[in-house]
């Protein structure tokens, strides 16, 4: 990578962490205060209310894809009429999303009692409820366009401020609503106050860091087509990443009812950050890779080593955090929730660790394969790993509930190491005995450290652990001491050193510096 570039991707990968960081800190707080609050139904009904909004994502037919593809190819592209039409055709597709799906929430909210088996009482009025959601789904769509100027910028700087305050906004008004003696509804309308909160923010950024991209009241027939022939493959994706994400959730609730759902998504809340965490560090690699892909000299292998590098880190902290699931998990949930949703969980949490790992690889071939604009291959793959999923789901939760929904999440997460081996062999034609060799490496290193890390933490550290605290505590022990035995062993290449040092230092001098 060039020194600009580099310079840039360690700059936002570390705003980017830390936009990711800090939410994860407020959830840690709220969570316990809300799921006590609201008790283990109610809690199941909130989750589901939530995941409702998302399942309207299904109609994205990857509307900003064109967007950002066309700001990011041209790093210095701020205007130009041709990108404001772009930009503002994609604003009306998204605000006659919205206005689809808030409708469509009006209709079928007398659906959605019926069969998720809802007991009357859980909120005052589920027409206003069902208004709030859709008011707040039409705003984040509005919001979409606008947060994609920095990200097609890369200025994840700025996205991660407004994320921290945002967060913020959201977690203390949660808290504070529902020690006030307020319920469901209040939370939905703290929801649309963030959405609207978003919305001012990135306009006002929109015209600071883009002045010359100009709202046109025109939907144009040209980007609707681009869109529609790139839309496809983006469609697939989207409904087919929406379906690995929510549908166990909607088939406990119609099997189990609602407490079943909570226990899932409670199951789901720590290791989910492991992809979370992979996600925050890859998402930004798709404007990296658009333009880098678009330079003719060089282009080719520049990607490859990226591809290879970035990849290398993420799987060093993403192994780090599954270890730590794995460890303290149990624990985390029983100290953090309470005994009951510990043992209702036991088992899913430790599959989940193993599952989001591997999904940790699909964030990362996402922002790669976006940027080379193979969208078909990016769609099949994901499909692969929802039919698995929906396969075993329908067998597996209908015996053996959470638990059941856990083995099949896992078992649609196997096909991420051949979908590796694929990439590697079509976009960097390389043969089997080198990729053997490279990848082989570099797991056998991740694999004997986590072994040797498993086996002490578990002998001399978990029996410590005898209240929340302590599991904080040694559970960032072992992460430190999962990468001080990862350097005491001489695995870390010059290029991980080298690039973990810049981290630290853009990390440590973000506080200091204006950027």
């Amino acid at each position: 990578m060039s020194d600009t570039l580099a310079h840039r991707t360690v700059k936002n990968s570390v705003y980017s962490l830390i936009g990711f960081v800090w939410p994860l800190l407020l959830s840690f707080v709220a969570t316990p205060i809300i799921i006590k609050s609201l008790g283990s139904a109610r809690f199941g009904f909130y989750s589901l209310l939530n995941s409702v909004p998302v399942v309207f994502g299904l109609l994205d037919f990857g509307l900003s894809y064109t967007f950002i593809k066309s700001m990011s190819e041209d790093h210095g592209s701020q205007g130009g009429r041709e990108l404001s039409v772009t930009f503002s055709s994609t604003t009306i597709l998204y605000a006659i999303l919205g206005v689809v799906a808030m409708s469509l929430l009006l209709l079928l909210q007398g659906g959605f009692r019926f069969w998720f088996k809802i007991p009357d009482g859980f909120l005052s009025s589920y027409s206003l409820a069902f208004f709030i959601l859709g008011m707040a789904f039409l705003m984040q769509m509005l919001v979409v366009p606008l947060s994609q100027i920095p990200y097609a910028l890369q200025r994840q700087d700025i996205s991660a401020k407004i994320s921290l305050f945002n967060s913020t906004l959201l977690q203390v008004g949660s808290i504070f609503a529902l020690k006030t003696g307020h319920g469901i509804l209040s939370l939905l309308v703290i929801q649309l106050i963030s959405a609207a909160f978003l919305f001012t923010c990135f306009y006002f950024v929109w015209h600071h860091l883009a002045p010359d991209l100009k709202f046109i009241p025109i939907l144009s027939k040209k980007v609707v087509k681009t869109i529609g022939q790139r839309g496809f493959w983006l469609f697939i994706r989207n409904n087919m990443s929406n379906v690995l994400a929510l549908l166990d959730r909607f088939v406990l609730g119609v099997i189990w009812g609602p407490t079943a759902v909570g226990f899932y998504s409670t199951a789901q809340m720590i290791p989910e950050k492991i992809s979370s965490t992979s996600f925050s560090l890859s998402h930004i690699f798709f404007p990296i890779f658009s333009e880098v892909s678009s330079q003719e000299q060089e282009g080719s292998q520049r990607v490859k080593v990226i591809f290879r590098r970035s990849l290398g880190i993420i799987s060093i902290i993403t192994s780090g955090l599954t270890i730590l699931v794995l460890l303290y998990g149990y624990k985390l949930i029983y100290y953090w929730i309470s005994p009951d949703f510990a043992e209702h969980t036991a088992v899913a949490v430790p599959l989940l660790a193993i599952t989001y790992f591997l999904l940790s690889f699909g964030n990362f071939f996402q922002a790669f394969l976006s940027g080379l604009k193979e969208l078909k291959f990016l769609a099949l793959s994901t499909m692969i790993l929802a039919l698995v999923d929906v396969v075993f789901m329908f067998i597996l939760i209908p015996r053996y509930s959470v638990n059941g929904a856990a083995w099949a999440y896992l078992l649609s997460g196997l096909p991420m190491l051949p979908f590796l081996y694929y990439i590697e062999k079509k976009y960097f034609a390389s043969n089997k005995k080198e990729l053997l060799a490279y990848y082989g490496k570099k797991f056998f290193k991740i694999f004997i450290v986590c072994g040797i890390i498993f086996l002490i933490a578990r002998q001399a550290l978990l029996p410590l652990v005898t209240n929340l605290f302590l599991t904080i505590f040694f559970g960032g022990l072992t992460f430190v001491f999962y990468l001080l035995v990862y350097w005491l062993l001489g695995f870390y290449s010059d290029e991980d050193l080298v690039l973990f040092k810049s981290y630290l230092k853009r990390f440590l001098g973000i506080f200091k510096q204006k950027n």
